[in-house]
């Protein structure tokens, strides 16, 4: 018999050890992703822009940023990986660098959206996909350009007053390559 409460005490151990090595790992996540998001939202005259982001569990699939484009431009980008937790964190992660390095590379259009969408497609599971909006804004002109990947409708608030809705233009990246945007 004490045998056995021996036995049962060590493996209440383990598992006490695995269930905080678990939590130790799940917060080294959630501090990863948090340096994902912006630290702080850029000053662009005569627009007010807001970012905020809160997961559901300690990681999850939520993403925005706000990105310097060529000619003083702002990219802001908006997404949502499918599911939760630690898979859609990746996917997060897998997206964040995507954007930044083809951000350089590619003006913020249909062009874009087919390179990320076959990048999601080459390094993420078949049931996974991300919806996206990739916006740039002129702030000299007020122009704003912008694509959108199956993502809610993004909503401009004017400052005379009245919405414009942004509505989406193509699937969602990762469902299937060649989509159009």
């Amino acid at each position: 018999n004490q045998a056995a409460i021996a036995l049962e005490n060590v493996r209440l151990h383990v598992e006490a050890l695995a269930k905080e090595r678990l939590e130790r790992e799940m917060q080294l996540a959630g501090d990863i992703q948090s340096r994902i998001l912006p630290k702080s939202v850029p000053v662009t005259p005569g627009f007010d822009l807001v970012g905020w982001n809160r997961p559901a569990q300690q990681v999850g699939g939520d993403y925005y940023d706000f990105l310097p484009l060529a000619g003083g431009n702002l990219g802001v980008t908006v997404g949502d990986v499918s599911g939760k937790g630690i898979p859609a964190a990746l996917l997060v992660s897998t997206l964040h660098s995507a954007v930044r390095l083809l951000v350089d590379r590619i003006e913020v259009g249909s062009a874009m959206l087919q390179r990320l969408n076959q990048h999601i497609l080459d390094s993420s599971a078949p049931n996974k996909f991300i919806t996206l909006l990739l916006a740039a804004l002129d702030p000299g002109t007020g122009e704003l350009r912008y694509v959108n990947a199956g993502h809610n409708p993004a909503v401009v608030v004017r400052a005379r007053g009245g919405l414009d809705t942004l509505e989406p233009g193509g699937l969602p990246l990762g469902l299937m390559a060649g989509g159009g945007y």
